[in-house]
């Protein structure tokens, strides 16, 4: 029997050797040569891999077990044995044995008249860390009557001393490629939400003991604070949009919206030295539009009905009157449940926050106070720690939290979690890291992290048909590897 190509992988070590000629059935090995060693790094298990080309000469009693074994030391573990039977032998322990034969389960069981020319043989266990260093053995035995072992010996296929190299998971040789926000010209924000304040019928004036009015007053006032008393923000302009529902005469409510959104101008102008022109009002007479978006969303009755006369083109007073008309028990249903939402102050902070240029204070204001930051502060943040540590993924964590929409903020979280090892966390933010050619990059990083190598390959592909360079680099870390 000829041996050659044998190969052992694991995530640590490799062994290729080629050119292994051996006498299987000779009471010791003839010619054995061992040449052409290389390594290469794998996964996590170990691999032996052996092409048998075989020769018959098994005596018809005799069966001959070969075993690759990794041994070093006391510690060793032996792959499924290849038995090459005798004719007698074959059929003493089919009977004897059944499907078992004589190693049991995992067994390749030949015939000697009956022997392929080549046997392709593989075999896999788990890797341990022990095993960087052992050495690749065939034991051969020699079987006869009654299970007695005529003739053993081991032959070392490989020393792990002269053959083992240990090499670096493909993931480090690779470098992450963060990118750089675009800074921000003006660092324009707001702020909005709704308050809904309770008038007396047909009346502008505000009560703020009536029902929850101080708490709905307290929204507006307790964000125009949240803003003004901020040292690094420049407040531009209160916007204040007032509504009233569609029930009663069109001319009626958009008087009673008009007044009711000067009377909250008014009330925010007592307590804040607004410039005249930052207070800025608008109003709605009659909320179609939030009556349309909850009868929508509802189980009403006859809600394709209500809906088509609220999108029809009647004026406001005959389509109120139609609706009321037509659909009676469910316009009660609507004033009780849905009305009462539709009469409500909408406001909004428009603000500008100062830029920050001093790294130290930006730093700082990372961990107190991160909504004061752009992106790219952030990432001057980030710059200042050493990549790959826990301050600077700290950073682009904060940052995407801030900005959790933003494709660059993503992208780069996506980086710093898959450094930090949290691969969950990393597919989802490339999920929202836009097409970027960088973002393929990253894409293809994390199958890298996932051993999807195919789909690493077209990722990095991808990302150096979009100039990525450091996507070229990877292709050919790739292709080293899977050789």
């Amino acid at each position: 029997m000829r041996i050659k190509n044998i190969s052992m992988i694991t995530g640590k070590v490799s062994i290729s050797i080629v050119c292994v000629v051996l006498s299987v059935f000779a009471a010791t090995a003839q010619n054995v040569s061992e040449k052409n060693a290389s390594a290469t790094l794998r996964d996590n298990n170990v691999d032996v891999k052996v092409d048998l080309e075989l020769e018959k000469g098994v005596k018809t009693n005799n069966a001959v077990v070969l075993t690759p074994v990794l041994r070093k030391g006391n510690d060793s573990v032996e792959f499924p044995a290849v038995v090459v039977y005798g004719h007698n032998r074959y059929y003493y322990y089919l009977r004897k044995n059944g499907d078992a034969m004589l190693t049991g389960e995992g067994e390749t069981t030949l015939k000697a008249k009956q022997l392929p020319q080549t046997i392709n043989y593989q075999a896999t266990t788990p890797y341990q860390p022990w095993m960087e260093g052992s050495d690749l053995i065939l034991r051969k035995q020699v079987y006869g009557c009654c299970d007695h072992v005529l003739d053993s010996e081991d032959l070392t296929l490989a020393r792990g001393n002269e053959f083992i190299k240990v090499l670096p998971p493909l993931e480090s040789l690779l470098s992450f490629v963060y990118v750089t926000p675009e800074p921000e010209v003006e660092k324009a924000r707001a702020m909005s939400g709704d308050a809904y304040i309770i008038f007396p019928v047909n009346q502008t004036v505000i009560y703020e003991d009536v029902a929850n009015n101080k708490a709905e007053l307290r929204k507006i006032t307790s964000s125009l604070d949240s803003v003004r008393n901020d040292k690094y923000v420049t407040v531009k302009s209160l916007s204040i949009k007032g509504y009233a529902s569609p029930e009663g005469k069109y001319a009626q409510n958009e008087k009673l919206a008009k007044g009711r959104t000067e009377a909250v101008k008014n009330y925010v102008a007592k307590y804040y030295n607004f410039d005249a022109n930052k207070i800025l009002t608008d109003y709605e007479p009659e909320n179609w539009e939030g009556l349309r978006k909850y009868v929508e969303n509802s189980n009403i009755s006859n809600k394709a009905g209500i809906l088509e006369i609220i999108d029809g083109t009647l004026d406001p007073d005959p389509k109120e009157w139609k609706l009321k008309s037509t659909y009676k028990d469910e316009y009660k249903t609507l004033l009780a449940d849905c009305y009462p939402s539709l009469r409500k102050t909408e406001y909004k902070i428009d603000y500008v926050i100062a830029k920050i240029s001093d790294v130290n204070e930006i730093k700082s204001l990372v961990k107190t106070h991160p909504q004061e930051l752009s992106l790219n502060e952030f990432y001057k943040a980030a710059e200042t720690y050493e990549p790959g540590s826990e301050d600077f993924n700290e950073v682009f964590d904060v940052a995407v939290r801030e900005y959790p929409s933003d494709a660059v903020a993503n992208l780069n979280a996506a980086n710093a979690s898959m450094s930090a090892g949290n691969l969950g966390a990393a597919k989802k933010y490339l999920a929202k890291a836009g097409n970027s050619a960088q973002a393929e990059y990253a894409r293809g990083m994390l199958a890298v992290y996932n051993k999807e190598y195919a789909s690493a390959q077209s990722h990095f592909a991808n990302a150096k048909n979009g100039g990525v360079k450091e996507a070229e680099v990877a292709l050919e870390k790739l292709a080293e590897y899977m050789k």
